[in-house]
């Protein structure tokens, strides 16, 4: 069954809608003559009581930069100088190492910025942390990436270290002595993660040293610095040129009287540079030497430690460690795309550790009163004997352990070939 919807309008209504939209249509042509003239009225041309406002500009915030580091004097002229062209030798730009490569310079370990060179290094290079496990400030273990290098032997190492192209890890454990770079001769520190081209134990990385020498460096400069707990240093160097031949020289002092009793510490190195280049080689001579005495803060208990915090228990726990490392460098280009460049060197390094414990010893009521004895279980005290059947003397050390004079040497040579770039390109 279907229905059906029937929609009925009046005529009336119908008139009425008309008559509406008359109206309207009317009203709209008698206003737009008036709108058009009020437009033009307000223009600027029109009336020129108009006030024009300035031009207001939004800038986007800009991050403020870091100030500027004023160059000394006798650097900004060795840079000026060192502008010639010279022998480069093994050069390979930054972007071109698949890794994040990281650099400092001679900036970067000025001692109005850090106190020392591991400090530096951890204010400068992301990724770098440092700890302590020898209870000095001078010999700390850094920390890359979870890979040590530590002047602690039977520290697992993981970087490789190089002065001036040559590794100076040393032979016995690999370890790694940083208080024998002197921080003022330093002009650049260049960071590769880990490459196998770095050798052995560069799982890690591999840090490259760069030391100053005559060219680099014209001037003179002393300093003299100062800080708590007994710290007082002072630190000289000098360099310059003379055609094509250049001299440099860098050496500092510190004495540290430590924040715990019986921990006081003294430096003492030397930095030597003499070079000579042409117009296709570049030859240098080093020698770095030092001398430093070492005292640790060791573990004391906390019953000492709360009546003084500068407490020690056992005494003395002193390290001394000797350097005399000689280099000789030589480079030759002969072309742009050839380099050959080689070095040898001869590295002397000794150190003597006292490592002192709590023991039963005693040298008083002895058998023999001229070495110490050790109590028995009934009671009675024997004379102390080595396991080599030596005494040990009533007025000497337990603990002392020295590693014999260590002195290696090496010659290494490489040749290099790097491609012509210019023979590479593509006209468009």
């Amino acid at each position: 069954m279907r229905g059906a919807v029937s929609v009925g309008v009046s005529a009336s209504a119908v008139r009425a809608v008309y008559r509406a939209l008359l109206r309207a249509g009317c009203f709209a042509t008698v206003m737009t003559p008036g709108i058009v003239a009020a437009q033009q009225t307000s223009s600027p041309s029109a009336d020129s009581g108009a006030a024009t406002l300035p031009e207001i500009r939004v800038i986007a915030t800009t991050p403020v930069a870091p100030p500027p580091r004023a160059k000394p004097a006798a650097a900004a002229a060795a840079t000026a100088e060192s502008t010639a062209a010279v022998a480069q030798p093994g050069v390979v730009d930054k972007d071109k190492i698949p890794s994040n490569v990281q650099t400092l310079s001679t900036a970067d370990f000025s001692y109005m910025t850090t106190p020392d060179l591991l400090q530096a290094m951890e204010r400068a290079l992301p990724g770098i942390a440092l700890s302590d496990q020898t209870g000095n400030q001078f010999q700390l273990d850094l920390n890359y990436r979870g890979f040590i290098a530590s002047p602690v032997i039977g520290t697992p190492q993981g970087i490789a270290v190089y002065q001036n192209g040559v590794r100076i890890n040393e032979v016995f454990g690999d370890i790694v002595n940083w208080d024998f770079i002197p921080q003022n001769a330093i002009n650049g520190m260049t960071l590769v993660p880990s490459n196998p081209v770095y050798g052995l134990n560069a799982i890690g990385g591999a840090l490259s040293i760069q030391m100053k020498n005559g060219f680099t460096y014209h001037g003179v400069e002393g300093e003299v610095n100062g800080g708590s707990y007994g710290r007082i240093g002072s630190s000289v160097q000098a360099g310059g040129q003379v055609g094509n031949l250049s001299g440099y020289i860098a050496a500092d002092a510190i004495d540290d009287a430590g924040w715990r009793d019986y921990s006081a510490s003294s430096l003492r190195r030397v930095y030597v540079d003499l070079g000579a280049r042409g117009d296709q080689t570049e030859f240098h001579v080093t020698f770095t030497g030092a001398d430093n005495n070492f005292g640790a803060a060791a573990a004391t208990p906390v019953q000492l430690l709360a009546q003084d915090w500068s407490s020690v228990y056992t005494i003395p726990q002193t390290t001394q460690n000797q350097l005399a490392f000689l280099t000789a460098s030589a480079s030759w280009k002969p072309s742009d795309t050839w380099t050959y460049q080689a070095n040898a060197y001869f590295r002397n390094f000794n150190q003597a550790h006292v490592d002192s414990n709590g023991t039963n010893t005693q040298n008083t009521g002895c058998p023999d009163p001229t070495v110490l004895c050790f109590p028995n279980l009934n009671g009675t005290l024997s004379n102390l004997i080595t396991t080599t059947g030596q005494t040990v003397p009533a007025t000497g050390l337990l603990g002392t352990s020295v590693i014999p004079l260590m002195a290696f040497c090496g010659i290494k040579s490489q040749l290099t070939m790097s491609p012509n770039t210019s023979l590479m390109r593509t006209p468009f």
